[in-house]
């Protein structure tokens, strides 16, 4: 997973899952993705989370207001 949290790819799969999941449009890609992949995605999600806010809850939810708060102004 290092290898692509560090591409530009890994962002934009993170960017992408939060927003959906943000929005509540979430089984969409589940559907398009079949349950193996979403999990898959989910798990990467958690990782990037993880190495980009760490351990602490407040700092991801924290982290996870600030993308979103970059994402809608664009």
């Amino acid at each position: 997973m290092r290898f692509i949290y560090e591409s530009t790819l890994g962002w934009y799969a993170a960017q992408y899952f939060l927003f959906v999941r943000h929005h509540g449009q979430i089984e969409h890609p589940r559907e398009l993705w079949k349950e193996d992949v979403y999990r898959d995605i989910e798990d990467f999600y958690n990782f990037y989370l993880l190495n980009e806010a760490g351990n602490d809850k407040q700092a991801q939810i924290a982290w996870e207001g600030d993308r979103l708060l970059r994402i809608d102004r664009h």
